[in-house]
């Protein structure tokens, strides 16, 4: 009887307490209502009229579903919203690629000074046409959320690899500083390649206008019509009718 307020015709054959008793469940406090659905949810789950609580989020791109939250998390309104999070998806996007997008500039800038650094620490020169653009396409991929994932591996690869290069030596504060950032930046792109760029984005565009367009042009699949056999006689007309 937990599915809801009990009408006295249900009762009428039932004691007067046991009448009060299932009527007074939903004006109990939220503690105790709480407790009353945890320890019954498999039964008014039976009942068809409580919902059961998911662990559905906010759907990616082409792969994993963002993790959802337990119905009392004090996140899952958010991220069940799209509409929040969209844009706050797409200001991570920007956050995390405006760095390469800058120093990408900033070494068609300063190319000679960057070239004299990378053959300094033992790296050819040449590459350097190389990391400007895997940074700024890469960057410039990720805000736009136009094949996130490819960019975000590219990214991610970069700050592996650079820090390795030219960020080891460790009794300098400012060389750690950079080694641990990079690591810390690549850890982000892996959530990004794991979840993709979020609904605010021409990746998520692309994918429902294909998915629209599959759903318009698939065949469309009728079961056959049974007719009966039957012969229609059209009466002549008779001389008489003429």
């Amino acid at each position: 009887m937990l599915c809801g307020i009990v009408h006295p015709a249900q009762h009428k054959h039932s004691s007067a307490p046991a009448y009060l008793f299932h009527n007074s469940i939903p004006l109990l406090s939220p503690y105790v209502a709480r407790l009353t659905f945890t320890a019954g949810f498999e039964t008014a789950r039976g009942c068809g009229n409580v919902a059961e609580p998911t662990q559905q989020g906010l759907t990616g791109l082409s792969g994993g579903d963002m993790p959802g939250n337990s119905y009392n998390d004090f996140f899952s309104a958010v991220l069940n919203n799209s509409a929040m999070m969209g844009p706050l998806l797409l200001i991570a996007r920007v956050f995390m690629a405006a760095v390469f997008v800058i120093f990408g500039i900033y070494k068609i800038v300063h190319n000679t000074k960057m070239k004299g650094y990378m053959t300094a620490h033992g790296v050819p020169s040449v590459l350097i046409y190389l990391v400007i653009l895997v940074q700024i396409s890469g960057g410039i991929l990720v805000v736009l959320g136009y094949q996130t994932r490819f960019a975000a591996v590219m990214l991610a690869g970069f700050c592996i690899v650079a820090p390795l290069l030219f960020h080891t030596d460790f009794k300098n504060g400012t060389e750690l500083a950079h080694f641990t950032k990079d690591f810390a930046i690549a850890g982000g792109f892996l959530f990004m390649i794991a979840y993709g760029p979020g609904p605010l984005s021409l990746d998520e565009y692309l994918s429902h206008a294909r998915s629209s367009g599959e759903y318009q042009n698939r065949p469309v699949v009728t079961s056959p019509v049974v007719t009966s056999n039957v012969t229609v006689n059209r009466r002549s007309p008779a001389a008489s009718d003429r």
